[in-house]
């Protein structure tokens, strides 16, 4: 396996992916939770939204990521329209691979990023509110509590 010509640069290309990928989506999976755990004025209306990737099926997330990004898709007809570009962009040929992991990063991250918030908004249900609002009175900010109380209590 690893002698074929495709093994190497494809596990490089996954490698990156992961790299890029996983931050991302567990950054935003921690703001959508925490906005869900805040319970703001219209919270199931986020909720709703956020979870929306949840109940689309992998091959029509496909379709619809592919049919924005093809030579006569979606983001070629808007940005056509905008006056942005004069003749449409191949996005996805073998020579723009860059175009084609871009993609796959924000049709990755869209697809997945929802189940990695119900991850962590139950991890933030585990969480005594007596632990944050005592962080609160102690003067911790926003960020202070992210990064001191919250991730730390989300680890196991």
């Amino acid at each position: 396996m690893v002698n074929d010509r495709y093994f190497w640069p494809a596990f490089w290309t996954t490698l990156l992916l992961m790299v890029v990928i996983i931050p991302i989506q567990f950054v935003l999976a921690i703001i959508m939770a925490l906005v869900i755990q805040a319970q703001l004025k219209g919270n199931s209306f986020f909720l709703y939204i956020f979870a929306i990737a949840l109940g689309l099926s992998d091959l029509a997330v496909g379709i619809v990521w592919y049919s924005i990004f093809t030579q006569s898709g979606y983001l070629n007809s808007i940005l056509q329209g905008l006056g942005l570009i004069n003749a449409p962009i191949a996005f996805l040929t073998a020579d723009t691979r860059y175009w084609i992991i871009i993609a796959i990063v924000l049709a990755e991250v869209w697809r997945a990023t929802s189940i990695v918030m119900v991850i962590v908004v139950s991890g933030l249900q585990a969480i005594s509110s007596e632990v944050i609002e005592a962080s609160q009175v102690f003067g911790a900010g926003l960020w202070q509590r992210i990064r001191h109380v919250i991730l730390p209590m989300l680890k196991p």
